[in-house]
Order: C-alpha cells, then structure tokens, then sequence
C-alpha cells in the first residue's frame, strides 16, 4: 500500500519511440501502484474502472484496452486505471480491497495504466522484480498474472503498444526497502520492520544480511482506518445519514488539512478519535508480535505510506523506530536495485 494520491512522475528523456527497455521495481499494492525504473518512477492509486463500452472522451491518463496477448480473458476489455477512474465514475471505480484476490486480478490491469504516463513506443521490454505480501503463497500467481506479451492501447493514442513484462523475482513486501534504507540503518545484526500498508499491516524480523526470521501479517491496514471516519457518526450526521466518500477522506488526510473536499467539513477530531481505535485494533498485535525481539534489535523501520499517518508518525518515532527515508518508495526503489542486479544493468 502506499499512502499518496496524486500521480507522480519523476523521468529521464528517452529519444527512441520504437523500442524502450526498462529495469524495474514493482510494488503493486492495495494503496498504489509504484513503478520504479532505471529511467522513471510512476505513482497510481489502486483503482480500476471496468468499462462497457469506449468513452467519447478517452482520458489520456489511465485508459486502456486490451486488443490481444497472453491474458486470453481480458482480450478486449478496456479500462481506467489510477486517479483518472474516480475522476469518470466515483462510485464505479473497483479498489484493491475490494475482493481477495485484487493484487492478482488488478496486477497487469494497473501496471498497463501506469504506463500511461509514457509516451508512445510501438514496444516496451519490462524486466521486473515484484512484491506481495505472502510471496511463498502467492508469488507464482503474482507472476503469471504479469508475464508475457500483451498488446494494448495506452491512453489515447489509438496505435498499440506491444509490451512484453518478465518477472525476474517475487519477494516479500518490505524486504526490499532493507536495500533501499541500508545508509540510514544497520543491517548486520537483527532488524525489525513495520510496513504500514493500506490493505495489511506486517511485521518483519531480519536477521544479518537480510535474512527474514519471522514475520506475521494482519490483513488491516490504512483502509480500516479511512472506513471508521466513513462510518463514524459525526460524519454521517454531516452527510445526513450517508458514509464518506473514502477518496475526499484520504485526500484530507494526506494533505493533512482534513478537509472533506470542498465542503468546508473538517474532520481533524473524528480522525484522532478513530485512529486511536485503529491502533488498538490494528497496530497494536503486529507491534506486540515485534516486541519479541526488541530488546535484541540492533535497528527498527518503519516502511509503507500508512507510517506517515499524522500522530501515527511521531509514535512510531518516540517507540524507537527509524522512519524509512521515503515509506511509500522504498520497497519499490529496493526491489529495482534487486532487478538491476539480477539482469546485469548498471544503477
């Protein structure tokens, strides 16, 4: 998960359209997707709207169509991904959350509308190490729902774009931002890692080198925590008896103003209220399953965009944990040095 919501991009110029080969990070999560590469980092929020029919308006962020490829089951579906799929239907759009199974059934959807922020190349050659948050169970669905060829409209652009995804490995989430984080902490002795996501909160112990010891997984994460301000009664008595608007609700909190979109509505006291309860229902297992070891721990981090919570962040803090120098990445940005070393490309 992470905890951001506007679309980030942060690129290199690339001059070939015909060919664009890139090393990358992915680290899809219930949150966000991030995509990080030897050339570019993309940001989408974990969205997906299903669609009928073509838009008369094709966005140009986040659409996309799948004409033909290896993912036989989605030739000819087309959708929107990321901030664009609120944007067209906010009561449509499908989050990650929703169902089980939704890092598998949304892995390629949302990867193929990250790509969106590229420009056009009649091909794109991605060789990727990924992440889920049980890779032992999960990892070979987690592969094969991404790999293979898939040819696909991105955007508006109405020519398609073969895109051939490899997965060099699947790793368990946050194990990669020991990598990423390895100046700001030592990894030579026993290492705890709290990864705050949006859909799982998971605690992880490493010992020298980064071998993982332990770990233990709740499947509650940030999303828990936007679902008590929706549900909660100051806020339904605001909305004359309906629920928040999950989206406005995490944009207020990210933004730290806590203001329900353009309503004047503030909603900074039914936050602190809530995330008292959410620590106690959420937080509090996996820190106590970490305790174990802490008194034995040569280093604490704190990963995942659920860290940043206000108030969240300066407890993890005073507990001894070093936050992650940048939560939402570092996985992401970890796992892209893993897949540069595994294909011999140069970081």
């Amino acid at each position: 998960m992470t905890f951001t919501i506007d679309t980030e991009t942060h690129s290199q110029a690339i001059s070939d359209n015909s060919c664009l080969k890139l090393t990358a990070g992915l680290d899809s999560g219930n949150g966000g997707v991030k995509f990080a590469s030897n050339a570019q980092e993309i940001y989408i929020p974990s969205y997906v709207l299903e669609l009928q029919k073509t838009p008369a308006d094709i966005p140009t962020s986040g659409f996309c169509k799948y004409v033909t490829g290896d993912r036989f089951a989605l030739t000819g579906k087309e959708w929107i991904g990321g901030t664009s799929a609120v944007e067209f239907s906010p009561l449509g759009a499908k989050r990650v959350t929703d169902t089980a199974d939704g890092k598998i059934q949304f892995a390629l959807p949302l990867l193929l509308s990250a790509l969106t922020s590229l420009p056009y190349y009649k091909e794109i050659d991605l060789s990727l190490a990924v992440s889920i948050h049980d890779a032992e169970t999960l990892g070979d669905e987690l592969q094969n729902a991404l790999q293979g060829t898939h040819i696909v409209q991105l955007g508006n652009n109405p020519i398609s774009t073969i895109v051939r995804v490899r997965v060099l490995k699947v790793m368990a989430e946050g194990s990669a931002a020991l990598i990423e984080n390895r100046s700001s902490i030592s990894i030579t002795g026993t290492t705890l890692v709290l990864d705050v996501g949006n859909g799982t909160t998971i605690g992880s112990i490493y010992g020298a080198g980064g071998k993982r010891i332990d770990s233990k997984m709740l499947p509650m994460g940030v999303e828990n925590l936007i679902d008590r301000i929706c549900r909660n009664i100051e806020m339904r008595r605001f909305l004359t008896g309906r629920e928040g608007d999950r989206h406005l609700i995490r944009k207020g909190i990210e933004n730290r103003s806590f203001n329900y979109g353009s309503t004047g509505f503030n909603f900074e006291g039914i936050y602190r209220t809530e995330i008292r309860a959410w620590i106690s229902e959420v937080l509090a297992p996996i820190t106590s399953f970490l305790n174990q070891w802490s008194a034995s721990a040569d280093a604490k981090l704190a990963i995942g965009g659920g860290c940043k919570l206000p108030l969240l962040d300066q407890a993890l803090t005073q507990k001894g944990y070093v936050l992650a120098s940048d939560p939402v990445w570092s996985n992401a940005r970890g796992l892209r040095t893993i897949a540069q070393k595994l294909s011999g490309v140069e970081g």
